[in-house]
């Protein structure tokens, strides 16, 4: 809304494309600053470094908001409502920034604001998060317009108070009928709190120690490690299969855990970000490597391979007591075309093993470990399917299909969590079917709309 506000105070014409420019740089630099701190801790292990990596993932999202808004200003002075202009080119320029291949990051939508009143959310299973952001931002637009016009009247306020409550009451009158109910799931979740540095082999004793205790008296479909719960190449150390095969006798049911993944199909060298299967009988020969790796930390854009860890080429679909779960490795949750593969190819419910021990156990860390979880509730709204959260170091939840938290539990503690999941089968989501539509739209409406404008001169 201040954003709409100030660009409705702009002259038409090249005399506002600067002053755009720079109101878009101004807020987009002071929003991401504090949104983003903890990217100061995360990208490198030097304040140097650190600070520079922090500085350019601003400087770069501050510019993006720049163009935003130099674009809703090319809007404006086509004579596009305000109602539509900056609705418009903010939908389209998140678009952009989750279409960037290797550099993409859809990290904190407009619609994430939400995930906390999920009552408001029942267009995300009919139109995505790119569909909720716009609904989210026609009205400020329209508001912004009707307080900026000159003498518009405040008489109209009431009925421009009302109409505003009836938009936002539709999006809890937008449910989809529930998917049918699949069996239920008794899932143990291990949340073993390890350290993100350190001796590959005694970390991955000590997850086994906490899992055998954790599983001990217990019986459970599924047992849950964390993403990199066990830093070695698993299928190579007999000692690793054998423990992992004996907590699935004990429990009665499967494990999944995250390794080390040694080798691809053609790539003999390669090294991934592994998810494994682990039945009472040893390994299953299905297997899941993370497809989308974190830049810098996880790989580096356009440079050899190096120590850097390659990329998954297929979804993740584990079978678990008869039933689908559909794997998003860490920072795969914030990717919605990831998990509608999954719900497309028959998944009953989200699996979201995390190590966010990165963001370091204080400070800034603290707001990328509140971060991140949204991602996955907006998920498994546009899906229509429970999500379950296994983090090493919290919050490991559950969430189910309508975004409501069944289960949390506290950051950096070594905990356990028994759930009972529910499932789903049946017909997917609209959004699950159709994909996003509306971020495309936007960003070809802006465009449109600008060659019309300059067509007429």
């Amino acid at each position: 809304m201040p954003l709409a506000l100030g660009l409705e105070r702009l002259p038409a014409g090249a005399a506002g494309r600067g002053p755009a420019a720079r109101l878009g740089a101004v807020a987009g630099t002071v929003g991401w600053a504090l949104l983003l701190p903890w990217t100061w801790a995360a990208l490198a292990a030097t304040p140097v470094w650190g600070t520079l990596a922090f500085a350019a993932l601003v400087g770069a999202f501050a510019a993006l908001t720049a163009g935003v808004l130099v674009a809703a200003h090319a809007l404006r002075s086509a004579r596009v409502p305000a109602a539509l202009a900056l609705p418009l080119a903010w939908v389209a320029g998140e678009w952009l920034r989750g279409h960037l291949g290797p550099f993409a990051f859809p990290w904190l939508p407009l619609a994430n604001g939400l995930t906390g009143l999920p009552a408001l959310l029942g267009l995300a299973p009919w139109v995505g998060a790119s569909g909720v952001g716009l609904w989210l931002a026609l009205p400020q637009g329209a508001w912004a317009g009707w307080l900026s016009a000159p003498g518009a009247s405040r008489s109209a306020l009431a009925g421009r108070a009302v109409g505003t409550a009836a938009w936002l009451a539709s999006g809890v009158l937008a449910w989809p009928a529930p998917a049918p109910a699949g069996p239920t799931l008794d899932v143990l979740i291990v949340q073993p709190d390890l350290p993100v540095r350190g001796d590959p082999r005694a970390t991955a004793e000590r997850a086994l120690a906490r899992a055998g205790r954790a599983v001990e008296g217990r019986r459970a479909d599924l047992v849950v490690l964390p993403e990199g719960a066990l830093p070695v190449d698993v299928p190579r150390s007999p000692t690793v299969v054998a423990a992992l095969a004996g907590l699935a006798e004990q429990s009665g049911g499967a494990v999944v855990v995250g390794a080390l993944g040694q080798g691809v199909p053609g790539m003999p060298g390669a090294r991934t970000n592994r998810v494994h299967l682990v039945r009472a009988d040893g390994l299953d020969p299905v297997e899941y490597d993370k497809r989308r790796l974190v830049p810098i930390l996880e790989r580096t854009p356009f440079l050899p391979a190096g120590g850097d860890l390659t990329a998954g080429r297929s979804p993740g679909v584990l079978e678990v007591a008869g039933v689908r779960a559909g794997v998003l490795v860490c920072y795969e949750s914030i990717f919605p075309e990831l998990a509608r593969d999954l719900a497309r190819g028959g998944a009953g419910f989200l699996l979201n093993p995390t190590n966010d021990a990165w963001y370091r156990a204080r400070g800034a860390g603290t707001s990328g470990l509140l971060q991140h979880p949204a991602h996955l509730v907006f998920r498994a709204i546009e899906t229509g399917r429970p999500a379950v959260r296994v983090a090493n170091t919290g919050p490991s939840f559950l969430v189910d299909a309508r975004g409501r938290l069944a289960a949390v539990t506290p950051l950096r503690t070594d905990t356990l969590l028994a759930l009972r999941v529910p499932t789903v089968t049946g017909p997917a989501t609209p959004f699950t079917r159709t994909g996003d539509l509306v971020g495309p739209f936007a960003a070809g409406a802006v465009l449109l709309l600008w060659a019309a404008a300059r067509r007429r001169g």
